[in-house]
């Protein structure tokens, strides 16, 4: 999703918009804005689990930063790599060891 004002993707994970109290508006709430902890009330069958939240945001990230073009033209968005520069730093191995660790799955 994007920030109101300035209509530029936000780079937060949903287990992030949740801890940190924001909110959304989109059409599922009429545009009226709804508290990220309370988005069950839009959508009941979601459930957004909060148990790794230092490891999961490491793909995320990987994820998003090394995709960000597609990304932006998929949602007509703009943006650019600076939103992000510490994500630059993060690798490809790393970013799915951390997915092995939540996962328990053996990388052999």
């Amino acid at each position: 999703f994007t920030w109101d004002k300035s209509k530029e993707l936000v780079f937060e994970s949903c287990t992030e918009s949740i801890d940190s109290g924001k909110k959304f508006k989109n059409s599922d709430t009429k545009y009226k804005w709804v508290s990220c902890k309370e988005y069950q009330s839009i959508y009941p069958k979601w459930t957004i689990k909060n148990d790794k939240p230092s490891i999961l945001p490491k793909y995320w990230r990987w994820f998003v930063y090394n995709n960000l073009v597609e990304i932006m033209l998929l949602n007509a968005a703009p943006s650019s790599r600076d939103c992000c520069p510490d994500w630059s730093s993060l690798s490809k191995s790393v970013a799915l060891a951390s997915l092995r660790e939540i996962y328990k799955v053996s990388s052999h």
